[in-house]
């Protein structure tokens, strides 16, 4: 199994957003709450994490929270997992069993961005070892999964091409409909669907970290024009790529 990690940024901080929807996050997080106290919502259900507690949040996640008292202080670390292992969305949860959390993320955000490929592997060492603690899928949905992860891997691979259904089916040796009915079990989407909210989270990230602008970012991912890629990324994230980036600007 190719699990793929790498590091976006990290920081300390106290947050200036009280409270915040996310209608699917950008990229995978790592948030320790050093002090203070957060409450979580998703789907209907509630959580609340308080000092010491290390919260997990997957990429595609929808959720909102609500920081719950004064004087929070936090540790957070944002970074790209590439693997078919894990799901395209969950929700955010608490990571449990974890001993130095707090000196873990410390680690990560003093090594980031620093010119020293020592303590860049260091930091990146230690963010492999956080991500070991991340709840996987359970068995059964692992054997579902095994029978299309040729497809996804490919998909995940070749996601700025264009192909068509009939070479992710004959990469699984199964007929279109079996490969449909596979991925609407494991993933609640067909294949199509789950290409193109894939090119949509990466580009969010794209435009997260100013990457490149719209229409580079269009090329990037495969998209025809400029209004395919705007009419898309809208469908999937409720909001143009030009609000997507306006928003995190004033963010």
């Amino acid at each position: 199994m190719e699990i793929n990690v790498s590091l976006l940024f990290a920081m300390s901080y106290e947050p200036r957003n009280k409270i915040m929807r996310v209608n699917g996050r950008p990229q995978h997080t790592f948030l320790y709450i050093s002090n203070g106290e957060y409450r979580y919502t998703f789907n209907k259900e509630t959580f609340t994490a308080k000092s010491g507690d290390l919260v997990y949040v997957p990429k595609g996640a929808v959720y909102s929270y609500e920081v719950i008292s004064e004087n929070t202080y936090c540790h957070q670390v944002e970074f790209v997992l590439e693997s078919s292992a894990f799901p395209v969305a969950l929700c955010p949860q608490k990571i449990i069993g974890i001993d130095n959390a707090e000196k873990n993320l410390k680690e990560i955000i003093e090594n980031h961005g620093v010119n020293n490929t020592t303590k860049h592997l260091r930091a990146l060492g230690t963010l492999y070892t956080l991500c070991s603690y991340i709840p996987l899928k359970e068995e059964k949905q692992l054997d579902v999964d095994s029978r299309i992860r040729s497809a996804v891997e490919y998909i995940e691979s070749h996601y700025a091409e264009k192909f068509d259904i009939q070479t992710l089916a004959d990469l699984c040796f199964m007929s279109q409909s079996q490969l449909r009915r596979y991925f609407i079990n494991e993933y609640k989407m067909s294949p199509i669907t789950y290409k193109n909210r894939y090119r949509i989270e990466k580009a969010k990230i794209m435009l997260l970290y100013n990457v490149a602008d719209i229409g580079e970012i269009a090329v990037t991912l495969g998209f025809d024009s400029i209004y395919s890629f705007s009419k898309i990324f809208k469908q999937y994230a409720g909001i143009t790529p030009t609000q997507f980036a306006k928003n995190k600007s004033n963010s």
